[in-house]
């Protein structure tokens, strides 16, 4: 059967237990020291660089301020990844080779402070802890209904004929469309789309429509790279729904990262340097006569005790005097410039329709305080907190819109008590539906298929590996839609022969791969030199075949393996394959992904060859069975056109066959021998 029901989803006492759980985030974090200075910095990407180190306490900054050498401004950095003793820095503006030398400094805990304030707020304002109830799926009327209870609308903030129609876009398919109907009518629905579903650009639509029947809309996510992606896809849903909203209306709250003149062009930044700008054209006079007033009393002011100033320095005071009568005196001009250009922020936050932004922005941003919207749609939401997703939930007056995939990987805590980690690690899907299986997370959605929406149809994989995603992780449910042509790559040379099957298990067994310990390091860091020889052949088969370095990415379930692969291929000028862990591919995609499952016979041992799982792969190492099933799915669901996936079948026969990667790996060969 299904998950739990919606009754024993409780909000008091979600927010006593996300107060416990954020005082343990707190109290582990607050054991950090808040300055590090890291060096040899590795260019990855475009203003990306790794470092090989690791600061748990860098994840909860709001931001990161960076002292370059040599450099006289300080940079402003995000945590891009952060896991196995290195962490992925992406910089403002800082985009050389080499960074040799940085330091970094942050508020610690920053962001779960802040979060915790607004959750004690909530906990004693009833009419905000009904409106988390929804996120439950409790039963009622439609919010919109309620004609009665609409809020009076805010005479500053555009007004739209709500009857009007609004242009379906006819690419949507029946999943979408009903996704789009319910948004603007049910309290709280969940939208869950597997990858390359159209999740994103589904979302862009509700924010369409709900800003065309006048709502006032928040839109969250959990990085700025995520919000920039959804708010982009809102702004062109808006043209294409025909919603005519004037651009300063719309904005991107927070620090946007993605290079895009629209995202960039519509940061509540520069619409607030936009509007100075113009209305310091307005006051130029007063500004001018506020200058000519300050010089001339500075003259005044150098003039030695007991001596009387000349008469030059004595006529400019007195005309500067008659000048300023009309605005009393000089303090009295300087506050009204002040007034007139420098426009308070919340004043110009309550002119926006849509305000796209981070959910940490929204616990710790002074503007969210005591301000309502009618509608929130939350991005990735299975990737958010759940005290963070309360606050976000209790700024919205009518309707909530949660979106997200369970089936990826979940929220990161570091607190240390164990009742608490787990309660920031869980997601707002298995926290609602109680589901620890991919099965109970669809009989959830099979009892509320009024309020839940599942996408089934997925346009990037090829079909036959969407086959053995859908059968393995997507209860069978998951098909391509064949008539668009984006399921195919957008290649046109036919670098990829059209037989070539999707999916391939490269077995190792024949080759006798083993693993050893890294030497001299601490704790468990296998190295399978097999499987490594195997990796780097296989690309240079790829590479002659037309594809491009770019074109290939590389996983592996241990980080130091990667760091190892990264040092190999840069020796053997392969450096630019990306290789990382499952966590570095989330949300990601490319042509052809390569998992090498690592893992055979260990030999490290004098006793001999032992055979073992390791908790990344092993469903039975894990509290919460669905963490290995999320793994592996992001892991294969990377690939737009081919997956290959080396493994030592010996090792899986012993002790995988009844697990999630048996399972997987025997039906992926049986698609590639289809």
């Amino acid at each position: 059967m299904g998950g739990q029901s919606s009754k024993s989803f409780v909000p008091e006492t979600l927010l006593e237990q996300s107060l416990r759980s954020l005082e343990a985030e707190i109290e582990t974090l607050r054991a950090f020291p808040a300055m590090v200075e890291w060096r040899d910095g590795a260019r990855v990407r475009p203003k990306e660089f790794m470092f090989r180190a690791m600061h748990p306490a860098l994840r909860f900054a709001e931001s990161i301020r960076v002292s370059i050498p040599g450099q006289d401004e300080e940079e402003q950095a995000e945590v891009i990844s952060m896991e196995h003793g290195e962490t992925v820095l992406r910089f403002g503006n800082f985009d050389r080779p080499v960074l040799s030398n940085v330091r970094l400094e942050w508020e610690n805990e920053f962001v779960p402070r802040k979060t915790r304030d607004e959750i004690v707020g909530l906990s004693k304002q009833q009419e905000w802890v009904d409106r988390i109830s929804v996120l439950g799926l409790e039963q009622g009327a439609s919010k919109d209904e309620e004609s009665s209870t609409r809020p009076q609308e805010d005479p500053a903030l555009p007004q739209q004929d709500s009857s009007s129609p609004v242009v379906l876009d006819a690419m949507l398919n029946e999943a979408q469309q009903a996704a789009i109907k319910a948004s603007l009518t049910q309290p709280c629905i969940y939208l869950w789309g597997p990858p390359g579903t159209g999740k994103t650009a589904t979302l862009g639509h509700i924010v369409a429509r709900s800003l065309a029947q006048g709502d006032r809309v928040l839109l969250v996510s959990n990085t700025n790279r995520a919000v920039d992606v959804v708010f982009k896809s809102a702004c062109v849903a808006m043209e294409r729904n025909q919603v005519s909203i004037q651009p300063n209306r719309l904005t991107r709250f927070g620090d946007p990262v993605l290079e895009d003149d629209q995202v960039l062009e519509l940061a509540f930044s520069t619409q607030l340097e936009q509007v100075q700008a113009q209305r310091r054209d307005q006051v130029q006079n007063e500004i001018q006569l506020f200058e000519r007033a300050t010089k001339a009393k500075e003259a005044l002011d150098r003039v030695a005790k007991g001596k009387k100033p000349s008469s030059s320095v004595q006529l400019e005071w007195d005309l500067v005097q008659e000048a300023l009568k009309p605005y009393g005196d000089l303090d009295q001009l300087e506050e009204l410039i002040d007034e007139s250009i420098y426009t308070r922020e919340r004043t110009e936050f309550r002119r926006k329709s849509l305000v796209a932004t981070t959910l940490a922005k929204v616990s710790t941003s002074e503007l969210f305080r005591q301000h309502e919207f009618d509608v929130l749609v939350v991005d990735e939401a299975s990737m958010a907190n759940i005290p963070q997703l309360l606050v976000a939930a209790s700024h919205a007056k009518k309707r909530i819109v949660i979106a997200g995939d369970p089936m990826q990987l979940p929220p990161i805590s570091v607190a240390e008590e164990p009742e608490a980690r787990a309660f920031m690690e869980l997601d707002i899907f298995s926290l609602v539906s109680g589901a620890k299986t991919s099965s109970a997370l669809f009989d959830w959605h099979d009892q509320h298929p009024e309020r839940t929406y599942f996408f089934d149809q997925q346009y990037r994989m090829r079909d036959r590996l969407a086959k053995v995603i859908s059968s393995v992780f997507y209860d069978g449910r998951l098909r391509t839609n064949t008539a668009d042509s984006n399921v195919r790559s957008e290649q046109t040379d036919s670098t990829l022969p059209v037989d070539t099957p999707p999916a391939t298990i490269i077995n190792t067994e024949s080759r006798d791969p083993y693993v050893i310990q890294e030497e001299g390091a601490r704790g468990f860091r296998p190295i399978n030199p097999v499987h490594a020889d195997a990796v780097s052949q296989t690309i240079l088969k790829i590479l002659q075949k037309g594809w491009t370095p770019h074109d290939i990415g590389v996983i592996v379930p241990f980080r130091h393996v990667a760091n190892q692969l990264m040092k190999r291929w840069a020796q053997e000028g392969l450096g630019d394959v990306e290789v990382g862990t499952i966590h570095t591919f989330q949300g990601r995609e490319k042509p052809i992904i390569l998992f090498d499952t690592v893992m055979s016979g260990d030999r490290s041992s004098s006793k001999g060859e032992r055979h073992y799982t390791v908790r990344p792969l092993d469903e039975t190492k894990n509290e919460n069975p669905l963490h290995v099933q999320r793994l592996l799915n992001v892991a294969c669901s990377r690939a737009k056109e081919e997956l290959l996936i080396f493994a030592d079948m010996r090792h899986i026969r012993k002790l995988y066959h009844d697990k999630t990667l048996g399972m997987l790996i025997t039906r992926l060969s049986q698609v590639g021998e289809a």
